[in-house]
């Protein structure tokens, strides 16, 4: 299975903090995790010191239309089983 996690938040919180606890135990039970974060955010920070590989870093909140292009292709190459959006304004 494979799961992507979209977080595009600026800042890190209780949502952020959620979505960590959920990739660690995901990733510990062998599930494939995508993570896809915001440039320089604190969730691109952490996964990369997680060793989880960063997909894809947007800019901004993901909207911009190269980032969209680019968050569709990858989609579309890696047609991940699930897209989790951790925060309110990262919808497509």
């Amino acid at each position: 299975m494979r799961i992507c996690f979209y977080g595009t938040a600026k800042g890190w919180g209780g949502g952020e903090l959620l979505l960590s606890h959920l990739i660690e135990g995901l990733a510990a039970r062998g599930v494939d995790v995508a993570v896809i974060a915001r440039t320089g955010s604190p969730t691109a920070t952490w996964a990369s010191r997680q060793n989880l590989t960063l997909r894809l870093e947007v800019a901004g909140r993901g909207r911009l239309p190269q980032s969209l292009k680019t968050l569709r292709s990858w989609l579309q190459q890696t047609r991940p089983d699930a897209l989790i959006l951790n925060d309110p304004h990262a919808i497509i």
